[in-house]
């Protein structure tokens, strides 16, 4: 798999959570990705990382920590964190307010 740029950080590999995969195939603004094949296509680059009980477990204690700091994330977006978490890895995403709520994870810009 071929590493990827990202504002000049060079990532050795690209993962992606179920949650991302399934979400993208569903919005209204990304209709060739309504097909089975158009979204297989564009995601098989893309190693899945399938939570796990480790990553379900930092999920159980990222929510509780967000939620006593009285700053939530939505489920979708701590079940992305918890994987990025588990597995060591940075988030690389547009949502610089949401994602960087969350404690030690480390957060690119794209």
């Amino acid at each position: 798999m071929p590493a990827a740029d990202v504002h000049g950080t060079r990532l050795a590999r690209e993962y992606c959570p179920p949650t991302t995969t399934g979400a993208s195939a569903q919005q209204d603004d990304t209709e060739p990705l309504r097909s089975r094949e158009a979204w297989e296509r564009l995601f098989h680059r893309f190693d899945v990382l399938v939570p796990d009980q480790e990553v379900a477990w930092r999920y159980g204690r990222l929510y509780r920590e967000l939620q006593e700091r009285g700053s939530p994330i939505g489920a979708n977006d701590l079940w992305i964190a918890a994987t990025a978490l588990v597995h060591e890895l940075p988030l690389v995403t547009r949502n610089l307010d949401g994602f960087g709520r969350v404690p030690d994870l480390e957060v690119v810009r794209y």
